[in-house]
């Protein structure tokens, strides 16, 4: 007896194929498509891929190299802009990806009501971003929560000629609104770099929006002109190692010597080399720990805090010898002997001695009038302008610095973690990201270098 076919045992809602393809029987493109899901079912040995269905999506299946299947399942998620929206789930059986498939159709299905509840409560994105302000700044350092604000008062208190968006209502709010806000801020002459770190600001922020359900989606999910807009592609200036003993050998003798030796050494932060204290250098060993950061926040003051992240606080290693502590033991020096001066001369106005003056939890860097008072951004930058003039060098932050270290350590060779546990990077990849040009130039030349070696030892050793 004949075994009956398999087409002739489906059914699609109470339909069997035969049905179907009667019903469709003018529309040549439907028929082919039925005649394939008829070839798999009735002689699933000539092809190795399946035609399949899903009550949620297109779904379409295989077969892999070892011999096992794979079932994937398309779920239409609507248009936005002109955009179709969809996202494919996969499983080894057809139930499995279709369980999923069902899963995320349920959770977009939660978020559209949840978008929807939201819209009665819905605010400006001035008052949004004001929040978020005050929200965000305990998660980040006082120094990144002073940046955001910064970047942010484009949106907030924008400047006569800019194109105004913080009165549209966030849940409201299109691509097209902030385009338009980065094409005003261009057209009067406002850097990239300016654009490109308001535009990672607003990202930040409006995720935080959508995932609240302010915004239905994620508007750089949307539209991919607003993923990095206006990014510069000029790479950070940096010393080579010609300039950089230029540099030194200027910044001996300028007040602000010690602190350059220490940025180029070491490759710390300037909030981080500003926050030092004598309890924080071991002059005996060599040994400097990073434990907390000053920085300038207008309106405010100098606000101390914990490094940035926990791998932020660290231990750099120098040696006893080195000239960095050399440097740092004659500076120590010289500020206890003024603070026991100016101790002296208080004592003596009252008619009584002075104890010996211990320095150890002051501020390093600091005018001695006032040793727990850091100095200025401004005090350090014009000595560090005069430093570069004096060697002849192109203009440059003191960032740059760190930048420097970075590379020049990089290129010599050195183990990129080690490089990045020195810096206080929160994880190897930052590094790996900043400085991946260096990285691929070191690891080159070092593959050259290895080759060479290997001639070498070739002229060496005589082979049968």
């Amino acid at each position: 007896m004949t075994k009956a076919k398999l087409s002739r045992q489906f059914n699609i809602q109470g339909k069997t194929l035969a049905d179907l393809k009667k019903e469709f029987k003018n529309n040549a493109v439907v028929l082919e498509k039925l005649q394939a899901v008829f070839d798999v079912f009735d002689n699933p040995e000539k092809d190795e891929k399946e035609v399949v269905t899903s009550s949620v999506g297109w779904a379409s299946g295989g077969v892999n190299k070892d011999g096992s299947k794979w079932y994937q399942v398309c779920i239409n998620l609507g248009t936005i802009n002109g955009k179709r929206l969809k996202k494919y789930v996969y499983g080894s059986t057809l139930k499995e990806a279709n369980t999923k498939a069902i899963k995320v159709i349920a959770q977009k299905e939660a978020e559209k009501k949840k978008a929807a509840a939201n819209i009665s409560r819905a605010i400006t994105l001035s008052q949004y971003l004001a929040d978020w302000l005050e929200e965000y700044k305990h998660t980040v350092s006082i120094s990144t929560g002073s940046f955001y604000k910064r970047k942010l008062q484009y949106v907030l208190n924008p400047k006569p000629g800019i194109h105004q968006i913080g009165h549209i209502k966030v849940n409201e709010l299109t691509s097209d609104n902030i385009k338009e806000l980065y094409t005003s801020m261009t057209s009067l002459g406002y850097k990239p770099k300016t654009i490109y770190h308001l535009n990672s600001t607003l990202r930040l922020a409006l995720k935080g929006a959508y995932k609240k359900g302010l915004l239905p989606y994620h508007l750089w999910d949307m539209d991919d002109n607003l993923k990095a807009p206006y990014q510069e592609t000029n790479e950070r200036p940096v010393l080579n190692w010609n300039q950089s003993v230029l540099m030194l050998g200027a910044a001996k003798g300028s007040p602000i010597g010690a602190f350059i030796q220490l940025a180029f050494y070491t490759g710390m932060r300037k909030g981080e080399l500003k926050g030092l204290t004598w309890n924080d250098i071991n002059l005996e060993t060599g040994d400097i720990t990073v434990m907390r950061s000053i920085s300038y926040v207008a309106n405010e003051g100098n606000l101390v805090s914990p490094t940035k992240t926990n791998s932020s606080r660290r231990r750099i290693p120098l040696t006893k010898g080195h000239e960095v502590m050399a440097t740092l033991a004659g500076l120590k020096a010289k500020q206890k002997d003024e603070q026991q001066a100016l101790a002296d001369a208080e004592a003596a106005a009252i008619g009584e001695k002075a104890t010996p003056a211990n320095i150890d939890s002051n501020l390093i860097f600091s005018h001695q009038i006032n040793p727990n008072e850091p100095w200025s951004d401004k005090y350090i930058d014009r000595y560090f302008g005069r430093i570069l003039k004096t060697a002849k060098l192109p203009h440059m932050g003191i960032h740059s610095l760190r930048h420097t270290h970075a590379t020049l350590a990089l290129a010599m060779g050195e183990d990129v973690k080690q490089v990045s546990r020195r810096l206080g990077h929160k994880n190897v990849s930052i590094t790996y990201d900043m400085y991946s040009h260096t990285i691929a130039e070191s690891t080159e030349q070092a593959a050259i270098e290895f080759v060479q070696m290997v001639d070498v030892q070739r002229t060496k050793v005589k082979v049968s």
